[in-house]
């Protein structure tokens, strides 16, 4: 339940790994909860393709009501999705880094080009006096 708003975290899918050994189904509630992860890993392993984060977050949605059951908790179906604090902020991060991921890797794969300019390292005495400029050395740095 604490990582469902981070889904790609490390935590969340160890969380998920240890579900057949935390749920051994030795009994009806712990066996609804493998069958309900074997439901969501089946889903996981084909991700690609039309509402697929919608059909994730249902299916996970309905492995942690189950969980909650056999462990004793009253959750309701909107807690479970959307009783997590996630800050917008930390949303924006994590996408920055997977664009700036992507835009990287996609440069050293030579997909992408890295522009790069030559420039004259000739600058206006714009800030310099007279006097200022007399002591300057002939490179005019």
């Amino acid at each position: 339940m604490s990582f469902r708003a981070t889904s790609l975290s490390p935590n969340y899918v160890q969380a998920l790994n240890l579900i057949d050994v935390e749920f051994d189904g030795k009994n009806q509630q712990e066996k609804a909860v493998r069958d309900a992860w074997k439901v969501l890993l089946d889903h996981f392993s084909n991700l690609p393709g039309e509402n697929a984060w919608e059909k994730s977050t249902e299916l996970t949605a309905k492995l942690l009501l189950v969980m909650g059951g056999a462990l004793g908790y009253d959750f309701d179906e909107v807690h479970v999705k959307k009783g997590a604090y996630y800050p917008k902020h930390l949303v924006d991060v994590e996408n920055e880094q997977h664009t700036l991921r992507r835009a990287v890797l996609a440069l050293l794969d030579g997909q992408r080009k890295l522009p790069i300019a030559v420039f004259e390292d000739k600058f206006p005495d714009l800030l310099l006096k007279g006097d200022e400029k007399a002591n300057l050395p002939a490179s005019g740095k």
